[in-house]
């Protein structure tokens, strides 16, 4: 993993609020894309959930038809500014849910206050995990009001008409132009974002130049809410959260109980070191192509492993996008490796890092050492298990094709070291004192493995 010296991604949180058509989805994706963020259009949540209840047969007035709809959907949503797609029951529906009959019936079944409480909940849910643009209705009053900074995009009923006539089609453009205040008056029923202006956002006209500020200062962004029962809402993130938990358990299993010790002489010592539940680092050193294997087979619990990029091709790297890996671009900053890292690790996973960077550096001496795992462990406030392997660089040198057999490979999880109590600025100092930290234990606990793997 590469990343440059006082480099800090955006982990915050910003919050878009505005009417219909005000230029909110073009603005925010931008922005995420600007920022190596995260994207969520909270509207599309509610499209999608129109379009589910349309095609139920659902009188969208009929709350009781509604909430029934509700609580059986399967609601993906993609968080790429790039291309943020939503699936609805397993199916892409981008385009469905911006057809009229949808646009006609948002608002209705929007207003449904059972349907509003699931969707905000799962949106302050999702928002508490940072590094993410997040836009819609009540984003700024209701769902992240202590965003890092808030918005307000207005434009003028003309310009929003606009937009919606090309987004839906020309021939709907008259329609909304017709149907704007209508909806607004609607929305506005239980949306809070028409008085976003009194609670001291910054507003902008997408229309004109400048901007005014409200009276009072944005905050820091703190952790919102909680998750209650109702929609599942998946968000998607490059390569992380396991997305086949089965096919990660069923590889595991075979790995651990037949091919790695019935290929190698294989000794796993410390693993009681590793916290049952929560977000959780592993650092290892990295001799051998075989490190990530075994470490993946013999930790206690499934983990997701920062990979070089190149590896991502062919069946290789089919099979570890299946088990959940994450690619990352070395020789550069990895924004997008390194926010995917940080939402598994915030989602209560474990996240796998060599700090070597690539293998076979100085034989395991750490002469060379990764600051981005330091920078993980401080905006997530998660603790770092040093793990050292022994005998794999034997069992499978660097010139040799494949593994020799019967080599002797040992694996000591460390004690989980805790940098901080609670997520903490990565300030250069800190990341530089962390770091060394890591090191300094993956150097002792190196020792340790060898002094087993010699008994």
């Amino acid at each position: 993993m590469s990343t440059s010296e006082g480099f800090v991604p955006f982990t915050g949180v910003v919050a878009v609020d505005g009417p219909s058509g005000s230029g909110k989805s073009t603005v925010s994706r931008r922005l995420a894309a600007a920022l190596g963020a995260r994207y969520l259009d909270t509207g599309a949540m509610y499209r999608a959930v129109t379009l589910a209840v349309l095609r139920a047969g659902v009188d969208p007035s009929d709350t009781d038809g509604v909430l029934s709809v509700l609580y059986g959907v399967d609601l993906q949503m993609g968080t790429d500014p790039a291309q943020p797609g939503v699936r609805l029951n397993g199916e892409s529906v981008d385009r469905q849910i911006r057809t009229e009959q949808v646009t006609g019936a948002v608002s209705a079944v929007s207003s449904v206050p059972g349907v509003r409480t699931v969707m905000i909940a799962q949106q302050r849910a999702i928002a508490a995990t940072g590094g993410i643009v997040i836009e819609g209705r009540d984003i700024t009053t209701v769902v992240a009001p202590d965003a890092d900074v808030r918005v307000l995009l207005t434009a003028s009923a003309a310009a929003r008409a606009a937009r919606r006539g090309g987004e839906t089609g020309t021939n709907a453009r008259r329609a909304a132009a017709r149907d704007a205040s209508p909806r607004d008056e609607l929305d506005s029923r239980t949306s809070s974002f028409l008085s976003a202006a009194d609670e001291g956002v910054l507003v902008l006209d997408s229309n004109r130049a400048g901007h005014r500020r409200g009276r009072r200062p944005v905050g820091a962004c703190r952790p919102c809410g909680g998750v209650r029962p109702g929609v599942q809402v998946k968000v998607e993130a490059e390569g992380a959260g396991l997305e086949h938990p089965r096919f990660v358990a069923a590889v595991r299993t075979v790995g651990r109980r037949a091919l790695l010790p019935g290929y190698l002489r294989l000794r796993v010592a410390g693993d009681e070191n590793v916290p049952a539940e929560g977000g959780l680092l592993l650092a290892a050193n990295h001799t051998s192509f075989l490190d990530g294997p075994v470490l993946f087979g013999v930790s206690p619990r499934p983990v997701t492993f920062l990979i070089k990029a190149e590896m991502f091709d062919g069946v290789i790297g089919w099979a570890l996008r299946q088990l959940g890996q994450v690619p990352v671009k070395r020789g550069t900053p990895d924004r997008t490796a390194l926010l995917t890292a940080l939402n598994a690790l915030h989602s209560g996973q474990v996240v796998g890092i060599f700090p070597e960077g690539s293998r076979g550096r100085q034989g395991g001496g750490f002469a060379e050492f990764e600051r981005g795992i330091a920078w993980l462990a401080l905006r997530s406030g998660a603790p770092v298990v040093p793990v050292a392997i022994a005998g794999a660089e034997q069992a499978w040198p660097r010139d040799a094709k494949l593994p020799k057999p019967r080599r002797p490979v040992t694996v000591y999880f460390g004690a989980p070291l805790r940098p901080v109590d609670a997520p903490a600025a990565a300030t250069r100092k800190r990341v530089a004192a962390v770091s060394d930290t890591i090191r300094q234990a993956l150097i002792e606990h190196l020792e340790r493995a060898q002094e087993i793997q010699g008994q």
